[in-house]
């Protein structure tokens, strides 16, 4: 990661700045709301642009710029200005995102196989419950006990009733 710009104590003209409060409407034309990123982002390149300007004033006038000049700066920031500022805001925050999805596509898709390997196994486990589980030995148990004592009932009926099987079934078709 790149390392945040070294605290330096503000010069006398820089002090002079920073203790005036001069408010523009660029905030409120650029920034939508405070989820905006792009227009957070645009707001920063203009607060950039203002801040170099500032030190060029700075540096050939050796003064700061008056209140008057600071308003006459930000009306400068037309609607197609603005436009452009959060166009190249977008193409940043764009640069930003594919070089994180770059550094990290290996991990992401890596992540992704994992995930569809976790939920397959869950399906395939999900279904062989559902032919081969507890349930289905149990309802075969009992349909097959069920069965074993009709036909025990059956035979111990015939027996008792007739003396051979062959006589049961012939008087009974």
């Amino acid at each position: 990661m790149d390392k945040p710009a070294e605290e330096s104590k503000p010069t006398k003209l820089e002090s002079e700045t920073l203790s005036r409060y001069i408010h523009s409407n660029i905030y409120r034309r650029l920034v939508q709301d405070e989820n905006d990123l792009t227009g957070l982002v645009a707001y920063g390149l203009y607060q950039a642009r203002k801040r170099a300007w500032i030190a060029d004033v700075e540096q050939m006038k050796k003064r700061t710029p008056t209140e008057e000049e600071v308003k006459e700066y930000c009306f400068t920031y037309g609607n197609n200005v603005l436009v452009e500022l959060r166009q190249r805001a977008e193409d940043l925050i764009f640069q930003v995102s594919d070089k994180l999805l770059d550094e990290r596509v290996d991990e992401l898709q890596e992540r992704a196989f994992n995930n569809r390997a976790i939920s397959e196994v869950a399906e395939i486990k999900r279904l062989l419950l559902e032919k081969l589980g507890y349930r289905h030995h149990v309802i075969g148990h009992v349909l097959g006990f069920a069965i074993l004592v009709g036909l025990a009932a059956f035979i111990t009926f015939a027996v008792a009733h007739e003396p051979t099987i062959a006589d049961f079934i012939s008087r009974h078709t």
